[in-house]
């Protein structure tokens, strides 16, 4: 019964936000290392999506190269 009642909880919350976010696409690399990353977020808009991005992080540490709004197929 839990299990069926988080599976549902999960749906829902999946069909609110799917519709109301977009997915986005951001390239960086760390400093002082020469590697370029792509991570990919689903946001509202690109400032929440670098909200995303930098959760955790020291925003002195990172250079952005692109934020992309990726297509919807």
């Amino acid at each position: 019964m839990l299990r069926e009642n988080l599976k549902g909880r999960m749906l829902d919350y999946i069909d609110r936000h799917y519709h109301n976010e977009s997915s986005m696409t951001i390239q960086w690399i760390k400093i002082g290392d020469n590697r370029l990353h792509t991570s990919y977020f689903r946001a509202a808009n690109m400032y929440q999506a670098l909200d995303k991005f930098f959760y955790g992080r020291d925003m002195s540490q990172y250079k952005i190269f692109s934020i992309v709004l990726n297509p919807v197929s």
